[in-house]
């Protein structure tokens, strides 16, 4: 299909679907190593973001993070990144995750004379490329070698390979929508359209979940990946039969494929041009504050970048223009 596609395909989708509790619960239940997944309070998860600062003072977000506890009340971050290609560095991108969140929990928490206990890490990599990905290597394995006297374990923490290419897709367990996800990300690997098998599979996972109330906004959305992303052999009007139809009945079915996939086509495009928009002026903001005032402290730069309000990041703009000091602009927008 012609046109253009739509925003981090990948991305957009399972950042949807994950950022819902009871879909990420369902892959850490059923994809991680059963004596992890049996002692992690799966009731627990409250989702948290990953926001980190490079050295252009470029904003990096990382995918899903979720907090939670141990059955024994241990804290835990649990971070989930989904990867197309394979990334040989990729323990470093979830080490920068998670020192960036130990130091926020630590000043968050920190209001006493005793240090608060560090939550545990946990890494997840939902891999859904056609290369084979054996492992991620631990940290200590991108380092020399410790002389024996001086060997330490070297900043390493628990992280899982979940590789769809090598793993099958547990039909049957897990969230509906779980199942769904994890089987259009694994074809989307693949070099041939969606079949009208593969299709009526998928369409019946999701029927078997419609009477949820996200089951319109899901079906959106996973019509969008499927035309856009993944190809189907049928084209648009195989879609509307096996997919859109069986979930959401005939009249609902007709009326989305008919009419409202351009919409969700072009309100994607616009709420990514939003988003761009939004981080962008973030961007500028931090290198103005750099440029006239020199580095802004780290909880400042952190404020600005967590802002989410399109109209607020206009007025700290304007501060980071006019305001006459670093203090000034701090206190004009109560980022003390």
């Amino acid at each position: 299909m012609s046109g253009t596609p739509i925003y981090q395909p990948h991305d957009h989708l399972a950042r949807s679907f994950f950022a819902h509790p009871d879909i990420f619960r369902s892959l850490v239940e059923f994809y991680l190593p059963a004596k992890v997944a049996d002692n992690i309070d799966l009731e627990s998860f409250q989702p948290e973001e990953i926001n980190i600062i490079n050295d252009n003072l470029k904003e990096i977000r990382g995918d899903i993070c979720y907090s939670g506890k141990f059955i024994n009340n241990t804290p835990i971050f649990i971070y989930l990144e989904c990867q197309s290609t394979v990334d040989n560095i990729m323990i470093l991108r979830f080490l920068q995750y998670i020192i960036s969140k130990s130091l926020n929990y630590m000043r968050n928490k920190n209001q006493g004379k005793r240090l608060p206990i560090l939550p545990i890490p946990i890494a997840i990599t939902l891999y859904h490329g056609k290369a084979r990905w054996k492992a991620i290597p631990q940290v200590s394995t991108l380092c020399s070698e410790f002389p024996p006297a001086l060997a330490i374990d070297l900043l390493d923490f628990h992280n899982f390979l979940i590789d769809l290419s090598c793993i099958p897709v547990k039909v049957g367990q897990g969230h509906p929508f779980l199942q769904a996800l994890l089987i259009l990300l694994r074809a989307s690997s693949d070099a041939e359209p969606m079949d009208n098998e593969s299709l009526t599979q998928v369409g019946k996972i999701m029927a078997s979940a419609k009477t949820d109330s996200r089951i319109k906004s899901f079906t959106a959305q996973t019509g969008i990946y499927i035309l856009e992303v993944i190809k189907v052999a049928g084209g648009p009007g195989a879609l509307e039969e096996l997919f859109f139809i069986p979930i959401l009945g005939q009249e609902e079915g007709k009326k989305m494929s008919a009419t409202t996939i351009d919409d969700i086509k072009a309100q994607c495009r616009k709420e990514a041009r939003a988003i761009e928009k939004l981080e962008n002026t973030k961007n500028h903001i931090l290198v103005f504050l750099k440029f006239r005032f020199g580095e802004p402290p780290i909880h400042v730069q952190e404020k600005i970048l967590h802002c989410q309000d399109l109209d607020f990041v206009g007025i700290m703009m304007e501060e980071a223009l006019n305001a006459k000091t670093l203090d000034e602009f701090r206190r004009h927008l109560n980022l003390e």
